[in-house]
């Protein structure tokens, strides 16, 4: 069997073209994974669809600016 790994989330917009996909995947044959995180709406979205394996992973947000404490944060962790 064919195998597909989708992943994404933080916002409903990338989960729902991963929600619109799927089905056609699953048409095709594919067994159908899914890695996203334990508290976003992809948990919700995607755990409604029958014979997706969804796989919770904790995240957190990915911050793409600069901010002073981070250079803190990144001193105290290491």
């Amino acid at each position: 069997m064919k195998k597909i790994l989708f992943t994404g989330g933080g916002s409903a917009g990338h989960v729902s073209v991963n929600v619109a996909l799927i089905p056609e995947f699953k048409k095709n044959g594919y067994e159908i994974s899914y890695i996203g995180s334990k508290t976003g709406i992809e948990n919700e979205m995607i755990g409604k669809i029958p014979e997706v394996k969804y796989y919770k992973i904790s995240s957190g947000k990915l911050r793409r600016y600069f901010f002073h404490g981070r250079i803190l944060l990144i001193h105290l962790k290491y």
